[in-house]
């Protein structure tokens, strides 16, 4: 039987790792965790994998 896929994207250990978009220009990376500023602009990195509070 083959194992049940899952849209979440893992790294090579089979952590999860989350989109992370720039506020500024908008470059996408993903990581494990917040990957500080952008290397594209310096601009903040946000998590966008993950719904906001309201």
């Amino acid at each position: 039987m083959a194992p049940e896929k899952s849209n979440e994207t893992t790294d090579a250990n089979d952590q999860p790792r989350d989109t992370f978009e720039c506020s500024n220009c908008g470059y996408r990376t993903q990581a494990e965790h917040n990957p500080g500023d952008c290397p594209e602009c310096g601009g903040e990195m946000q998590n966008i994998s993950r719904g906001r509070d309201t």
